[in-house]
């Protein structure tokens, strides 16, 4: 495993930070949706989430 894997999540002051992305809001929210047991609401926002904290820019590199 790379350095980059071991330090993707860290935890910051008060806040939760994945990817260089503050996840602390979306994650709060998705928990409460969780608590009133709404879990596809749950499961979506989680994954809005994390695409958002993954998301990578595409590099078109292909050559015509």
């Amino acid at each position: 495993m790379s350095q980059d894997k071991k330090t993707a999540f860290k935890v910051v002051g008060e806040n939760m930070v994945f990817n260089g992305v503050t996840i602390t809001a979306d994650l709060i929210t998705a928990m409460e949706s969780f608590k009133l047991e709404k879990y596809d609401e749950f499961g979506y926002m989680l994954g809005e989430t994390m695409m958002t904290a993954t998301k990578t820019e595409e590099n078109n590199l292909f050559l015509y």
